[in-house]
């Protein structure tokens, strides 16, 4: 849902990434010096979303059928001999992720609501949470709990 619109703003500096689930490959797709946006529906929320900076770890994810965002920086500096990129996570509030069942609609609002914080960001000259944006979005520094929440200032 995201990801679509992210393409359709045809910005020459973002690239976009769909994928269902992130996989060892993908690190071929990251670089130090290009920021980071992951995007995953999430359960870790109670509603609407919240983006957060992350940092590389080594966890058992690489050797299963996905792998965590953490995992896959930290496989940049051992595969291309650089430090892992500035990363952040994107969580959108979902609660039912059955093969073709549709997103409801309070997901579909969350995902509404975070449409209109990144599209504001990323066509802003300076974006907020990220020094350096834009960059590239992986996925369907500031850490602030307020923002998707209805909290946070726009």
């Amino acid at each position: 849902m995201l990801a679509q619109r992210l393409t359709a703003l045809d910005h020459p500096q973002i690239e976009v990434i769909e994928e269902l689930q992130l996989h060892i490959e993908h690190v071929m797709d990251l670089r130090s010096d290009v920021p980071v946006l992951f995007i995953d529906a999430s359960v870790a929320i109670e509603s609407g979303f919240t983006i957060e900076k992350i940092a590389p770890v080594a966890d058992n994810s690489y050797s299963t059928h996905t792998v965590s965002p953490q995992a896959l920086q930290h496989l940049v500096e051992p595969t291309h001999k650089q430090p892992a990129p500035e990363a952040w996570m994107l969580h959108i509030c979902g609660r039912s992720f059955e093969l073709g069942e549709d997103v409801s609609a309070a997901t579909a609002q969350y995902v509404e609501d975070a449409w209109q914080y990144l599209s504001s960001e990323l066509l802003a000259e300076e974006v907020a949470f990220v020094p350096g944006w834009p960059g590239s979005i992986l996925g369907d520094g500031i850490t602030n709990p307020d923002v998707g929440s209805g909290k946070a200032d726009s």
